[in-house]
């Protein structure tokens, strides 16, 4: 890493990439924003600015669409897609009951913006969403930043620096794996936020698997619900137990980034695609989910790849995390093989997560 270059991500770990992965985006300050410049995220930044060249834009983000229209327009111009070279700048915005002044952090430029195929599709039909390649720069020391895990970057050249982002409105996350829907009353103080997700986290695979309220196109009956939202959310971070650990507010992973493995959910009108990579012959059965977590655990995923040898380490057995479970509240009896296998969802289960 060269002395110009400065990590956000530093305390996530160096696991891999690849299909299964526990990181939503955590610790990086803008994993979330408002469309509002009167309200900031979790980190304290809101967007100060957007330009589009030496044109001031006002921005606003539409199911997964990233749009704007110059400020200096007439009233009732239409809002257009965003282009390549579209900047947004971060920061502190000024705080008038103490007078101190605006800071500028972080800017975000799109590079390139790509027509990407969702993993989840209906039958017959290849329907794609807009990416958006970009890259980031700290204002405060002029520093290029890494605001995606470099290990899960797609470009090998600037490894997190230039990274590929989904960007969606509509559904909120929490540390607990948990989805809820963005407030519908403007008033809200979370109805305007929008996600931006690196390829490569939990969040973007939702996406990528058509379960966020952006990508279930087109709208009707297919549209997940947030229960069955949830349960993706959760069977692809492993959070087994579903309720927390007690005495925190945070759900437990029990997996790593990178570590493979093949999954169904009831949804008949999305089949999965080859490139999802969540196709294949199943050996075991890792877990049955809903929205609360695993209803039963067989063969512990992680565990399963120590026993194949394709990770190392010591990874945590069945009784370790049906233990965990069962002091977080929520005890989780063994799968019955092969019916699980063969009829996962007879009991109202709605994924199944199998080990290849």
């Amino acid at each position: 890493m060269s002395s110009s270059t400065r990590r956000l991500t530093s305390n996530c770990p160096n696991s891999g990439c690849g299909l299964n992965g526990f990181w939503a985006g955590a610790n990086v300050p803008f994993r979330t924003l408002h469309l509002d410049p009167s309200r900031t995220n979790d980190a304290g930044l809101n967007i100060l600015e957007a330009w589009d060249g030496d044109q001031l834009l006002t921005i606003d983000v539409q199911g997964d669409v990233l749009s704007g229209k110059p400020v200096a327009t007439l009233a009732g111009a239409e809002f257009t897609p965003a282009e390549s070279g579209w900047k947004l700048i971060l920061g502190i915005p000024a705080n008038p009951s103490s007078v101190a002044p605006e800071i500028r952090e972080y800017s975000l430029t799109i590079n390139n913006i790509v027509n990407t195929p969702f993993w989840a599709q209906p039958d017959g039909r290849s329907n794609t969403f807009q990416s958006y390649v970009f890259s980031a720069k700290s204002l405060t020391d002029k520093c290029d930043i890494e605001i995606c895990k470099p290990e899960l970057s797609n470009n090998s050249e600037f490894p997190g620096i230039s990274g590929s982002a989904v960007i969606f409105r509509g559904d909120l996350y929490n540390n607990d794996y948990t989805v809820q829907s963005s407030p519908p009353d403007p008033s809200a103080y979370n109805s305007d936020v929008f996600n931006i997700a690196c390829f490569g986290t939990t969040l973007s695979k939702l996406h990528f698997l058509r379960h966020t309220s952006a990508s279930a196109r087109p709208a009707g009956a297919n549209i997940p619900t947030i229960p069955q939202r949830q349960t993706l959310l959760k069977l692809l971070a492993a959070d087994y137990c579903g309720n927390g650990i007690p005495f925190t507010s945070d759900g437990i992973s029990f997996t790593i980034n990178g570590l493979p493995i093949a999954l169904e959910f009831a949804n008949s009108y999305y089949k999965l695609t080859n490139e999802s990579g969540y196709i294949g012959q199943p050996s075991s059965i890792d877990a049955l989910w809903n929205g609360n977590g695993a209803t039963c655990i067989d063969n512990p995923r992680l565990e399963n790849a120590i026993e194949k040898q394709t990770v190392t380490g010591i990874g945590p057995n069945r009784a370790t995390i049906q233990a965990t479970c069962e002091s977080a509240g929520h005890p989780i009896p063994t799968c019955t093989s092969p019916v699980s296998l063969m009829n996962p969802f007879a009991m109202g289960n709605y994924a199944i997560s199998k080990n290849p």
